[in-house]
Formats: C-alpha cells, sequence, structure tokens
C-alpha cells in the first residue's frame, strides 16, 4: 500500500521574515509585563523562560534535528528546577545556561564536546548585548558610500525595535517598582 506524502503547509514568506519577528517580541514584551508586574520573582521567571524558548522555535528556523531539540528541551526542564524550588541569583544562572544551550541548539547546528558547547554558551551570554557594536561596526563598513538614495541601514534596523521594546519595558518596570523609581527620582 502506498501512502501519499502529504507536504507541512508552508507559512507565508511575510510571517516569516519581520513581520513575524516582530510580533514575538511585541508578544514577549507584553507577557513579560503581565507576569513580572507584581508578582514574586519565582514561577513567573520560569513561565517566561519557557515563553523565550517557545518565541525562539518560532522566529527562527529549527536547524537541528528533532533528537538534540528534544534533549535540549530537557536541559532546559532541568535548569528550570532550581527556580522553581527556590529563586535565587544562582537559580537565575541556571535557567539562562538552559535557555542558551536551548537556543543555541534550535537555532544554529551546535556541535563539538562538551567543552566546546560550553564555550559557545558562555559567549552567547558575554558577548549578546554588546552584539549590537558588531553590527554597527559591520554595517558602517559594508556600507561604503555609494548612492545616498540607494543606503540602507541594515543590521541596524534591526536593532531599532528591540531597543525600542527594551526602552518601554525598562521605564515601565522603573515606574512600577518603588524601589526604582525612588532611586531614579534623586
Amino acid at each position: 500500500m502506498i501512502t501519499p506524502s502529504i507536504a507541512a503547509p508552508r507559512p507565508l514568506p511575510m510571517l516569516r521574515g519581520r513581520l513575524l519577528k516582530l510580533s514575538v517580541i511585541g508578544t514577549m514584551v507584553a507577557l513579560a509585563d503581565w507576569l513580572f508586574f507584581g508578582h514574586a520573582v519565582g514561577i513567573s521567571v520560569a513561565l517566561f523562560t519557557v515563553a523565550l524558548a517557545a518565541a525562539v522555535l518560532i522566529a527562527n528556523a529549527v536547524q537541528s534535528g528533532w533528537r538534540e531539540v528534544a534533549i535540549a528541551t530537557g536541559i532546559l526542564i532541568v535548569a528550570l528546577l532550581p527556580i522553581l524550588e527556590a529563586p535565587s541569583a544562582i537559580s537565575i544562572l541556571f535557567a539562562m545556561a538552559g535557555l542558551s544551550y536551548f537556543a543555541l541548539t534550535a537555532a544554529t547546528r551546535i556541535s563539538g564536546s562538551l567543552r566546546d558547547k560550553g564555550i559557545a554558551i558562555a559567549t552567547l551570554l558575554l558577548a549578546a548585548p554588546f552584539q549590537i557594536f558588531a553590527d554597527l561596526i559591520r554595517t558602517y563598513d559594508s556600507e561604503q558610500p555609494r548612492d545616498p538614495q540607494t543606503t540602507s541601514a541594515g543590521p541596524v534596523a534591526a536593532w531599532i525595535i528591540p531597543l525600542l521594546f527594551a526602552g518601554i519595558f525598562l521605564a515601565l518596570f522603573a515606574s512600577a517598582n518603588p524601589v526604582i523609581e525612588t532611586g531614579s527620582s534623586r
């Protein structure tokens, strides 16, 4: 008996691009506001970490096989257990490391020994906040004066929306937190 192959429906090209990523960013900002405003740290951090892992899967094409993603999911779940037991700085670091491993496994083809994977996670956690500077330099180097009418912003434009949402989130967080609000008003 021959079974016909059924192709999975392909998402619209526009939804796989910037519109999808922009909607994921907006959803994550709204979810962070809902989870963290007026709630104790603990289950909200674990839920937000799971939501970030889902956002990685939605916004990026999965590069690894299902087995590697399943293992990364297991590592993420184990990394979240300390924060469910007793929220602390070290448990948040465990959650960040688990999320980093999950993101690297799902969005890239991370391979090599356990040491190589650890170095990749540390590089992601330490270098990611400073990636904007590398993008600015790369944009400056690649955008030599050609035609001023056709110059594009490239990677700089990709940073505008996340920085805007981060600024809005920090402003809302500061206005909702009385300790930060009194500290910033001095």
